[in-house]
Formats: C-alpha cells, structure tokens, sequence
C-alpha cells in the first residue's frame, strides 16, 4: 500500500507523520520551538526554526517507519504541508528568513487593519502592511512574503507558491496588494488551490529530509481546514472542536451560515460540497499552559494539574473565567479583550482558577454552538481533536457544558491527517470526500452528565454577560498598558 506524509505546522510545535491508506498512523514525529513576545501584544516565530523541526521530525518518521513498517518509506508518494494562520515571514531568494514570521497571535497590526477594512485576526495582508512599515529596510530586501505553509513548500520544491487555503480564499490579490502601496514581485505570482501538485521534492531537500527526490508535494492549507478533513467533516449537523493552541470550532451544513457578530462566517467545506460554518477562538490549549506555568511550576506534568482540577466540582465552586489571554477571534472579535476571573473568594484555591479556564473555554464553544443554531444551523454531535483531547477530564467537561455527545478519532492528529488525505486525493486523483469517509475513524464517546450539564446551565448566562459588561474596559487597559512605566 502506498504511503503519505501529513505535516502540521503549529504555533508551538512541527508534527509530521506517515500514513497508510486507510488512515493508519505508521510513524510519528515531533519538535518543540518558542514562540517570542519582544513586545506587547508581539508574537513572533523564527521560520528556521520550522525548516529545521521539519528536517529532523521527517528524518525520524524515517527511521521509525524502517524499523517498524520495512518498506514503507520506499512507497512513500505524496507530502503535504499544514500550517498556522494567518502567519507570514519575509525571505531572500534562498528562503532565509529576513526578520522573524508575524503569527496569527501578534496583534500589533490593527491599524493597518483598520485601513484596509478587515479583521486583523485573519488578516495576513495587515500583517505584511504592518512589516513594510514597522521594518522598511527588511522590506526593501525581502524576495518573497510566504504563509507558514507556502514557506515549508517552498523549501521542499523550491517553487515559490502563494497556496490559496480553500476555493475563492485568495490571501492577496495584485488590486490589494497595490491598494495597500505593497509590491507585488514581492509576492509569487503563481498561485494553487489546496489539494494541487505543486511540485517534487528538490534534490537539497531530499537530502536534508530523507524524503525520496521527486516525491509529489502537494499544496496544504491553513491548519484549521486540514484538520475538518482530518474530522470527517462530510455530515451535516457534526460540529467540530479543534483543540491546539487555540481552538476551532465549526459545523457541516448544506447552507451558508453567517453571523459577524459572533465571529462566525461560512467557509467552503475543502472535502466538496457544503459549508463549514463557525470560527477560531484565539485561546485553548494555551490556556492550560499558562494556567500550568503560573500556578505550579514549568516542568509540571499536566497530568499531575489536571488531576488536582479533577478533585474541584463542577462550576469551580461560583467561579467563572474569561479565557481571553490572546484577545478574541471568536465568539467575539476583540483583539484586546483579556482574560479575567469573576466570582473569586476565600473558598477558591488554585484548581479551581484551573477548572474555570477549561470551563471558560468549552463556554466559548457553546456560545458559538448557540450562534449557529440561532441563525438556522442544527448541531447533533461533536467530534473533537487535537492536544486538548488527551485529557478526558476537559472533553467530559465539553460535553457537560454543550450537552452533546462528544466524540474522538482514532487519530486525534487531525492536522496531519488531513495533510495525509490532501496528498492521497491529488496523487491518485480520488474526490477528497471518499479519500476522507475511508481514513477517518471514531473511537471514543463522551455522554453529557445530567448533573453536571444542569450546573453549566446555571454559570452560562453569567459567563455570556461578563465580555459584554466589560468590553468597553478593553481598550481603556490597553492605552493604559501602553504608557505603564517599568519601575
């Protein structure tokens, strides 16, 4: 059986992993890289890193799958590439990062947002307006401006690519880009939808990868969009939750659903027909992290805090989180909203800021859920995946908040196997509906608890109120952030 390689850059690790055709996972790799904040509201990333964490994670699936699959590398025959977004780095000709990458989480471009009349949540165009301002001699010498995913591509070909992430989903076009006072030579001209041959794997990259010279690389997307192949997203009323970093959430429908104000917009489904409909919270499995990092120690394992949030009950004693530590995409769009706890007395210790940050986050998903069904969408059940899975602890709590069934893949990597059913569907020419219906496998069920759900039933109205109460806040904090002394 031929194999394929699924990448999935994210914003705190590379992951790569090889594939059978029927979805089996046959070996995996991973590696860690920081993401840097020089600056307020900055969150910056070093693209060497993502080349070299590329270059090692490939060349250990390598060696895993000789061991354990002899003869699997050998029928390797397509690799695709995942990513973050929106998150653009500015290269030479060689593909040496000029300055380090402006990731989705770096806020500092709402200006250059505003004046081009769009989100700076999901902008990648504000972000390079912001770089040709904040940077103009990086500017001046930069060859290319690359998404996440198009760099990696670009290093695995050596074809400069600008990847279109899903039908009519253009991330600039040459009448923005000279509305915007940019140079488009600076941009590549050709231009690929996901799911395209782009190119072969290079002789340099062979070497530096292991990866056979010549392979088929195909063009990826944006990592949200790989994952809802990598979830089955073919069936009307699934709901998915994509717990990484931040969090994804959307539905399978039929129709177009639309709902600005809670960040929720329509999205071709990149299986085919249909639409997934929702949005990207800025705050997930981030949320743990530095719930983690402040309250106990670095190295904690997060089995050891999660076990102490287990023994807090249900609705964290009356204490409810607004988990917005990044701002928020989605189901509000305030990229200077913050996170806050409401309701804190002498009762509440540690696990319980804990378990309200997990609670605040699976509210967020309900308030978009409810947003969905409010303009005309029905959600059945969820399929969730990601790191966030890991923890039964959090996925229960999903369930109890939502009152749905939650379920999770067998593969829980959704990224990397939707990169996985990308490759497949363009070397072998099959529709990417059937590539995915024959990959993808649900292992496990997780039923809502009655009494648990009656309890988030109670915090929910109080939880939904509290961004609406202090919105207004917001952007008063943040002038007064700005001009704090360091004393």
């Amino acid at each position: 059986m031929d194999t394929f390689v699924g990448v999935d850059l994210g914003t705190t690790q590379l992951k790569a992993a090889l594939f059978d055709g029927r979805g089996r996972m046959l070996a995996r790799a991973s590696q860690r890289y920081p993401l840097e904040r020089p600056a307020p509201d900055a969150a910056e990333q070093d693209a060497a890193l993502w080349w070299q964490a590329l270059c090692d994670c490939l060349q250990h699936i390598k060696a895993e799958a000789a061991r354990a699959h002899p003869g699997a590398c050998e029928r390797m025959v397509g690799v695709s590439v995942t990513g973050q977004g929106p998150t653009v780095g500015a290269v030479d000709a060689g593909g040496h990062p000029l300055r380090p990458a402006v990731t989705w989480a770096d806020r500092r471009c709402q200006a250059e947002a505003d004046e081009l009349g769009v989100y700076a949540g999901y902008s990648a165009l504000a972000r390079i307006l912001w770089v040709a301002r904040h940077d103009p001699d990086v500017y001046a010498r930069t060859r290319w401006f690359f998404e996440s995913y198009d760099y990696l591509t670009f290093r695995l070909t050596g074809e400069p690519v600008t990847i279109v992430s899903l039908p009519g989903y253009e991330p600039w076009t040459r009448e923005q880009l000279e509305g915007a006072g940019l140079d488009p030579s600076k941009f590549p001209s050709r231009m690929e939808l996901l799911g395209t041959v782009v190119g072969a794997v290079s002789a340099p990259a062979a070497e530096a990868t292991g990866l056979p010279p010549g392979t088929p690389v195909v063009a990826g997307t944006v990592d949200a969009f790989a994952h809802w192949l990598g979830l089955g997203m073919t069936e009307k009323g699934r709901l998915c939750d994509i717990g990484g970093t931040s969090e994804g959430v959307g539905l399978s429908w039929d129709e177009a659903i639309t709902d600005y104000a809670n960040g929720i917009h329509p999205m071709p489904n990149p299986a085919g027909a249909g639409w997934i409909c929702g949005g990207s919270m800025s705050n997930g499995g981030s949320v743990l992290s530095w719930f983690r990092n402040g309250f106990y120690t670095d190295d904690t394992p997060f089995e050891h805090v999660l076990e102490d949030i287990a023994r807090t009950p249900a609705g964290a004693d009356g204490m409810v989180a607004l988990p917005y530590l990044m701002g928020e995409r989605a189901p509000v769009q305030d990229p200077l909203a913050r996170g806050c706890f409401f309701g804190v007395g002498p009762e509440h210790g540690r696990a319980h800021f804990g378990r309200a940050v997990l609670e605040g986050v699976a509210f967020g998903i309900r308030q978009i859920a409810e947003a969905l069904e409010t303009a005309g969408g029905r959600v059945d059940h969820v399929v969730a995946s990601g790191g966030a899975t890991r923890s039964s602890l959090w996925t229960q709590i999903k369930a109890d908040v939502l009152g749905r069934p939650v379920y999770i893949p067998a593969v829980t990597e959704t990224g990397l196997l939707g990169a996985a059913i990308l490759a497949r569907a363009a070397v072998t020419g099959t529709p990417t509906a059937a590539v995915a219906t024959e990959m993808v496998a649900l292992a496990e069920r997780f039923d809502p608890d009655p009494k648990r759900q009656a309890v988030y039933d109670a915090l929910y109205p109080t939880y939904a109120s509290l961004y609406t109460a202090l919105k207004d806040e917001f952007p008063r904090l943040a002038r007064v952030r700005r001009t704090l002394p360091q004393v």
